[in-house]
């Protein structure tokens, strides 16, 4: 019986790999905590449009690669020719706050108080955020109005104040996105 569950368990995750037309990823960074973690393995497909809350995988610039890292995975918040701005972390989408609500204050594990909240974006799906109420070096909580250029996404980390994301590299081209994260592997 061991044996056969053993097979199985690989029969299910060769199906997996092979769904996926665009790859695999292992999540080397904690830019989309509390909802991805380090660690997980998730599968993507190629897309030629994505809309909010998409999950991409993206493929960076040398010039902002930490170590030996070639990809981050963030959400899509923004569309092309939408504008967007930024508010104490949370998203202002052609001129519309997106509706947050709060679930818990907690002490992450640096040590940060944390709060963990929730965003609606404009298609009315809710995600969870964390941010660190404490954090030092997180400059870019606000930021001015953008126009998002055509062929380009806006996308953030759900971790807000542990994230790199378009608030400091600017929107991404559809070239640079691997594809949409269909299926997680969690660690």
């Amino acid at each position: 019986m061991i044996l056969y569950v053993k097979k199985g368990v690989w029969l299910m995750f060769i199906v997996l790999l092979f769904s996926c037309k665009a790859g695999d990823y292992k999540i080397g960074n904690g830019s989309m905590f509390p909802n991805l973690n380090v660690g997980d393995i998730v599968f993507v497909d190629q897309e030629n449009q994505y809309t909010y809350g998409d999950v991409v995988v993206m493929s960076i610039p040398d010039s902002l690669r930490i170590q030996s890292e070639l990809f981050r995975i963030y959400r899509v918040v923004a569309l092309p020719l939408d504008t967007i701005s930024v508010n104490k972390n949370h998203s202002i989408i052609n001129g519309k706050e997106c509706n947050s609500s709060f679930i818990e204050n907690l002490i992450d594990p640096d040590g940060y108080q944390t709060k963990v909240e929730e965003e609606e974006l404009p298609n009315k799906i809710k995600i969870k955020l964390w941010i660190r109420s404490d954090c030092p070096d997180c400059d870019k909580s606000n930021m001015h109005s953008i126009v998002v250029p055509s062929g380009h996404y806006f996308v953030l980390g759900d971790n807000r104040t542990g994230a790199v994301d378009s608030r400091y590299i600017g929107p991404v081209s559809i070239e640079s996105i691997k594809g949409k994260v269909t299926k997680v592997i969690k660690k």
